[in-house]
C-alpha cells in the first residue's frame, strides 16, 4: 500500500495545479446558450401544461402525475415496496400513454439538468472570475467525497457532461416524437487560451484491455497477436456472439451488473441473458477463474491489490431493503477500475514532469486533454503520447495503445491526421 500512497503524494502537487489553473470558456457562445435553452424550457413547460390541461410545476413529479392521471394520459403508475403510487422518474416516464408529453417531458429534462447543473453555473462562474474553476478529487476523502476506486472526479462533475444524445434521441424516434432544435453540446464551451490548441489522448479499451492482462488467457493472447484489433470483437469471435452483446457482458462483469441488467440492456428475457452469460463465461473460462479467485480472497478477509498497489478489503455484509446481502462481487470492479485509475494518474504524473510547454487540463474518464502554444503542436503530441502509452506498459502483458485527438474546444476534438 506504500507504493500506491507515494504516487498519489507524488501526483498530488500537479493536481492542485489544475485546480488553480482552470479552464478558459466560451463566455459570448455560452451566454448566448443559457438564454436559448432557458427559453426552450419555457416553452416546453407551457405545451407540458396545455397538454395536461393544468398549470402546474413541472419540476415536481407529484403534481405532473396527478394532473397527468387527471387528464387520462396515464396508462397506469408503478408502485412502491408500500403499496404506493410511485412519482419516481421512471415511473412518471413509464406511465405516460401520450407520445407527445413524453417526448416533451424527455427533452425538457434533459435540458433542465444541462442548464441546471453546468451551463447557467458555468456561466456565473465565468463572468466571476473569467474561468472555470475545478475542484479535482484525486481520493476517496474524509467527506465521502471522490471515487473509491481511485479514480478522478470533480466538481463540477465533467464525467457526467452529456457527450452525444444518442440514447435519448433513439428514445424519441422510437415514441416518434420530432425534436424541433438542437440539444445543448455543454462540451464545447470548454476552449483554449487564445494561441493555443488542446490535445486528447483517450486509452483504447483501458478495461477490457486490463481484464485481459490480469485472467491471462485467450483475450490476452489474441490482443497479443495483433494488439490493434477491437477487444469486444476479439471475445465475440471467442463466444461466438454479436460484438454489441460481448460489449455488453464485458461492462457486466466489469460493473458486477446481474442478468436482470443485461437482459436490460440487450433487450432479451432474463432466460436468455443468463443463457448468454454462461456460454461467454464458458467460452472465456479464464474470466470466471479471475472473478472466483477475487470472490476467494474477500470471504477469506483477504485484500486485493491493483496495478500500482492499491489495496482493497470486501465490504462488510449488510442488509439491504430487508435481504442479506455480501459485496464479494464488487472486487472485480476495485480490481480493474483501481488499475485504470494507476495507470490514468500514472500517465498524468509523467507528462506534467517531463519538459515542455502544454499543460494538464482535464482527465475524463480514461482521456486526458492538455492545452499548449499552437506552435509547439507536434512537439507536445508526442510528449503525451508518450506518457500515456508508457504508463506501466513495463508491467502489463499487451501493448498500450491510445487515440489521439485535437481541437479548438472540448466537444470538437477530431482524430489527428
Amino acid at each position: 500500500m506504500k507504493r500506491a500512497y507515494l504516487n498519489e503524494m507524488k501526483l498530488m502537487p500537479h493536481m492542485l495545479r489544475m485546480d488553480q489553473r482552470g479552464v478558459h470558456l466560451d463566455v459570448e457562445a455560452l451566454t448566448r446558450d443559457v438564454d436559448y435553452y432557458f427559453l426552450k424550457l419555457e416553452e416546453l413547460d407551457d405545451q407540458i401544461c396545455q397538454t395536461i390541461k393544468r398549470q402546474v410545476d413541472v419540476d415536481s413529479n407529484a403534481e405532473l402525475a396527478d394532473a397527468i392521471e387527471a387528464a387520462g394520459l396515464s396508462k397506469g403508475f408503478a408502485t412502491t415496496p408500500t403499496g404506493k403510487r410511485s412519482t419516481a422518474k421512471e415511473s412518471l416516464i413509464g406511465a405516460i400513454a401520450d407520445p407527445q408529453l413524453l417526448g416533451r417531458l424527455l427533452v425538457r429534462g434533459s435540458i433542465a439538468t444541462c442548464l441546471r447543473t453546468f451551463m447557467h453555473p458555468w456561466l456565473l462562474q465565468a463572468q466571476a472570475h473569467g474561468k472555470l474553476f475545478i475542484r479535482w478529487n484525486q481520493i476517496r476523502n474524509y467527506s465521502d467525497t471522490g471515487a473509491r476506486t481511485g479514480r478522478l472526479s470533480s466538481s463540477p462533475n465533467l464525467q457526467n457532461v452529456p457527450v452525444v444524445w444518442e440514447a435519448l434521441l433513439a428514445q424519441l424516434a422510437h415514441i416518434g416524437y420530432t425534436l424541433e432544435f438542437p440539444l445543448p453540446s455543454v462540451r464545447k464551451y470548454i476552449v483554449p487560451r487564445p494561441g493555443y490548441v488542446l490535445i486528447g489522448r483517450d486509452y483504447s479499451a483501458q478495461e477490457m484491455k486490463l481484464l485481459a492482462h490480469f485472467t491471462n488467457g485467450a483475450l490476452l493472447e489474441s490482443l497479443r497477436a495483433d494488439p490493434g484489433r477491437d477487444i469486444h470483437l476479439i471475445a465475440a469471435e471467442i463466444a461466438g456472439i454479436t460484438r454489441k452483446v460481448a460489449k455488453t457482458l464485458g461492462f457486466a462483469v466489469l460493473y458486477g451488473a446481474g442478468v436482470g441488467r443485461i437482459a436490460e440492456s440487450l433487450s432479451i428475457g432474463v432466460s436468455e441473458a443468463t443463457a448468454i452469460k454462461k456460454r461467454y463465461l464458458t467460452a472465456l473460462p479464464e474470466i470466471k477463474s479471475f472473478q472466483q479467485e477475487l470472490t476467494t480472497a474477500g470471504k477469506t478477509g483477504n485484500y486485493i491489490e491493483t496495478l500500482g498497489g492499491r489495496q482493497y478489503y470486501v465490504q462488510k455484509p449488510a442488509i439491504v431493503a430487508g435481504v442479506f446481502r455480501t459485496f464479494e462481487y464488487k472486487l472485480t470492479n476495485y480490481k480493474i477500475q483501481g488499475s485504470a485509475a494507476d495507470q490514468t494518474k500514472q500517465a498524468m504524473y509523467d507528462y506534467c514532469t517531463s519538459p515542455g510547454r502544454g499543460e494538464l487540463l482535464l482527465s475524463v474518464h480514461d482521456q486526458l486533454v492538455i492545452e499548449c502554444p499552437i506552435e509547439d503542436l507536434e512537439f507536445e503530441r508526442k510528449r503525451l503520447a508518450m506518457a500515456v502509452n508508457n504508463a506501466y506498459q513495463d508491467i502489463v502483458r499487451y501493448e498500450i495503445r491510445s487515440d489521439e485527438s485535437i481541437g479548438p474546444n472540448f466537444a470538437e476534438m477530431k482524430e489527428a491526421a
